[in-house]
């Protein structure tokens, strides 16, 4: 999944093929522990959401290098290597798919 948006002189590409549901559980988790700790305001409920954001970062880092070893192998094997251009263009200019 792909987010464009454009702003005055840039556009901006945010890639989200890292997102899986495995991220998703995690970040429900983190904002449900929020929630409950921002109504409480007690430690115990602090320390439930400072841990639930701790597993929802590892999560989200976890999927990153996933996604990203893959596109390396892509890239690596004999097919791939026809790629690299391509995907050495859209990094330099993000606006193009």
């Amino acid at each position: 999944m792909l987010l464009i948006y454009l702003n005055i002189n840039e556009v901006y590409v945010i890639d989200f093929t890292w997102w899986n549901d495995d991220v998703a559980k995690a970040i429900e988790e983190k904002r449900r522990c929020y929630k409950i700790w921002h109504i409480t305001k007690t430690a115990s409920d602090r320390n439930k959401f400072k841990e639930a954001r701790q597993n929802a970062r590892r999560g989200v880092a976890l999927a990153q290098e996933k996604t990203r070893q893959e596109l390396v192998n892509e890239l690596e094997s004999t097919a791939g290597k026809k790629n690299v251009y391509r995907v050495a263009k859209q990094w330099q200019n993000p606006g193009r798919m």
